[in-house]
């Protein structure tokens, strides 16, 4: 028999609410960041191992919500393997090192389709989290960033990591669901609930609305 998700998914949140647990992050700030997580060729394009027509299918959710991100100012970071797929790299390598190494490899470039432009920020990360021996953390509270807009891959292992890291780390979050994606849609439709726990889940359309109205543009 196949698993209801949602049914099961507000069975869980009942659970928690009548005992009078919190579920649920903080409601959104008003400083807000997007962040693209492992969205580079080795995981969209098929043709690699890692890679699947389900993440390529996001990266076209997520160009639609950087278009109406960009004009607005709202920052833009990026995090990819600085190695092809299951590849890591030696984490005491430089920054220009690792830098050069995911050049060398398409597999670890960012998809052309949402390409990182000037001002944007691109994070070379060795383990599954963003925050993970990265400066994601001092970059965003250098720009005083209070909420991050999560979009990539994959929704059970790296967005998983990324979204309960960045609550550790006092951000709220919002998950927009079209730019969420994993290999199996049972992970994908699991997962992308129960982060839930750490975020509010929000589509495009709500997310730019969102962002159309706090954002300084």
């Amino acid at each position: 028999m196949e698993l209801d998700y949602e049914a099961a998914h507000l069975g869980i949140v009942d659970y928690f609410r009548s005992r009078g647990l919190e579920w649920g992050g903080a409601a959104p700030g008003d400083r807000p960041a997007i962040l693209v997580i492992d969205m580079a060729y080795g995981w969209t394009d098929p043709a690699y191992p890692g890679g699947s027509l389900q993440m390529s299918r996001a990266v076209e959710w997520i160009a639609r919500l950087l278009e109406g991100a960009r004009p607005l100012g709202v920052p833009v970071a990026y995090t990819t393997s600085p190695r092809p797929y299951g590849l890591w790299y030696d984490s005491s390598a430089s920054e220009e090192e690792k830098a050069a190494l995911a050049q060398a490899h398409r597999s670890s470039r960012i998809d052309e389709r949402i390409a990182p432009r000037a001002g944007d920020t691109v994070l070379y990360k060795s383990g599954s989290s963003a925050f993970f021996n990265t400066g994601l953390h001092r970059h965003l509270r250098s720009l005083q960033v209070d909420t991050l807009l999560i979009t990539g891959c994959v929704t059970s292992t790296c967005v998983r990591a990324s979204v309960v890291d960045a609550s550790d780390n006092g951000f709220r979050n919002i998950l927009v669901r079209e730019c969420i994606a994993d290999r199996s849609e049972s992970e994908h439709a699991w997962h992308i609930r129960d982060l839930t726990r750490w975020g509010k889940l929000l589509g495009v359309d709500d997310a730019l609305a969102y962002l159309r109205k706090v954002a300084p543009g």
